[in-house]
């Protein structure tokens, strides 16, 4: 057990630079909390140090109480895991699809956990993070996701103005009505934007649309991304 008791510790310093991106890709590790996604680390990965603030814990790294809390968003006694991060592979656009695959080019951390979480519900069978999006081993993308995403099928594309690639539908409220689509069932990639429409007309030119109450102007990403999988798996 070792005893860090001060923020210039250049443990300590590594651990807090872990809830940035750049720490993040430095270190290749991430910080886990929250009780779900604690339990996901324990299935997927044994090697793991753990952070807690109780001696009577034994835990690998043992924080002041102050300390502790600085390296988590939530308010918890439960366990801080610091975990190596998984490797994310460039995506290989040659090859053609063997289900659904969501491209997300999402930066806000918790949208992006929520809709990991969601793309893991449903299997999907690659989730595409795109340039914009945030970095996946935030600790608020960690504990959206409930940790799924230290055991996502995640892979690397481009921006969205490099995307050149044919066949990527969108969501879109003037697109094809889903429930006409005739992707139920088959492979096909689905291109998500940010909440507030960041896509352009190129992009749009294949898109699929939900039907909503015309008292309501869109739902957000997250609950568009569920209605589609289900309709569509």
């Amino acid at each position: 057990m070792k005893e860090i008791s001060s923020k210039t510790n250049p443990v300590f310093k590594m651990m807090k630079s872990l809830m940035t991106s750049k720490g993040i890709k430095k270190e290749n590790l991430c910080l886990v909390s929250g009780q779900h996604a604690l339990k996901e680390t324990e299935k997927l990965n044994s090697d793991f140090k753990t952070i807690h603030f109780k001696a009577d814990k034994n835990p690998d790294y043992l924080l002041t109480k102050e300390l502790f809390d600085e390296l988590t968003p939530l308010k918890t006694s439960d366990f801080i895991y610091m975990v190596s991060t998984p490797n994310v592979p460039d995506m290989d656009w040659s090859a053609t699809p063997t289900g659904v695959e969501v491209l997300l080019p999402v930066g806000d951390p918790k949208n992006l956990g929520a809709l990991i979480r969601t793309c893991m519900a449903f299997d999907v069978s690659k989730i595409i993070l795109l340039a914009e999006a945030a970095n996946p081993f935030l600790p608020e993308v960690i504990k959206t996701s409930s940790g799924h995403i230290l055991d996502a099928p995640l892979f690397k594309g481009p921006d969205l103005k490099s995307l050149k690639i044919k066949n990527i539908y969108s969501l879109d409220k003037y697109g094809e009505p889903i429930e006409s689509s005739d992707l139920k069932g088959k492979p096909f990639r689905l291109l998500l934007g940010e909440e507030g429409g960041h896509l352009t007309n190129d992009m749009k030119s294949r898109s699929l649309s939900i039907k909503i109450s015309d008292s309501v102007e869109s739902l957000n990403v997250n609950s568009c991304l569920s209605i589609a999988l289900y309709a569509l798996r």
